[in-house]
């Protein structure tokens, strides 16, 4: 027999902290509300099947303890609908209980992914740094053709340029939501002020940004320096300056000389 008021005192009691625990304790006592119904319902056909036979036979003390037994489980079928209703309403609380907690655990694990491919594409950049200077100190000290044939398909780096690493970015900025993901001091990439990309890739197959107007050379290069024109696209000074082939710059003698030996500038004759 349904006891309500021990149902609704379980109800309203402390709940557990584990919501999957309570989820699974609403769930039983709805299973038990259900259970008792239907065998109440049962009792109910009995009871009626053999009412007409009892009638039959002038069996009137069975008669009498079928009717009171009717009122009882009628009593009983109503009082578990209540429970029933009372367990439907604190189950879907339950479940809205559960769903925020999950959603604050998986928050939090989005968190520490974000802040672990950050970590990774700080790392990246700084090995993808350090790949293009060895490519341009190879290519200035040993020649461009030199990259190929003596470090076995180098000349294919798989260099990432300032573009795929801002996408990146602004990836992990909208999978963190409101709060954004600011990328470390150290991993800063150089970004060119105009967006336009050279249409052609450099060397190792990098688009790489398209270069600026550069100011006017002084009349002679300074002193111990050696005016040069760059032979290909993608030459870099030591500045770090991105230059175009064609393009005149002056640089230190010692890395003009080693630069027009690799093929990369030749020299020019400058009016004394």
């Amino acid at each position: 027999m349904v006891n309500l008021r021990e149902l609704i005192q379980s109800l309203t009691g402390k709940k557990p902290a584990d919501t999957i625990s309570e989820i699974q304790r609403l769930q039983a006592l709805a299973a038990d509300m259900d259970r008792e119904v239907a065998d109440s319902e049962t009792e109910l056909a009995q009871i009626a099947a053999r009412r007409q036979q009892l009638l039959l036979d002038d069996a009137d003390e069975a008669l009498a303890d079928d009717e009171a037994r009717t009122g009882v489980l009628r009593r009983n079928i109503e009082r578990a609908g209540l429970g029933r209703q009372r367990i439907a309403e604190e189950l879907v609380e339950a479940k809205k209980a559960h769903r925020a907690a999950r959603v604050t655990a998986f928050r939090a694990e989005r968190d520490d992914i974000v802040r672990r491919l950050d970590g990774a594409m700080t790392a990246a950049v700084a090995v993808n740094d350090q790949a293009r200077a060895w490519y341009d100190r190879v290519e200035a000290e040993l020649g461009h053709h030199a990259i190929g044939s003596e470090f076995g398909g180098a000349i294919a780096f798989p260099f990432f340029a300032g573009e795929f690493v801002d996408a990146f970015r602004r990836n992990l900025s909208q999978m963190a939501g409101p709060r954004p993901v600011e990328p470390p001091a150290a991993a800063a990439v150089k970004q060119p002020a105009s967006p336009k990309f050279a249409s052609r890739p450099g060397p190792g197959g990098v688009v790489r940004p398209a270069a600026k107007p550069r100011p006017a050379l002084p009349k002679k290069p300074p002193a111990g320096h050696s005016r040069v024109q760059v032979l290909r696209a993608g030459y870099e000074s030591p500045s770090g300056e991105q230059l175009r082939a064609g393009d005149q710059v002056d640089l230190p003698e010692e890395v003009a000389q080693a630069a027009a030996q690799a093929g990369a500038v030749e020299l020019c004759e400058v009016e004394a």
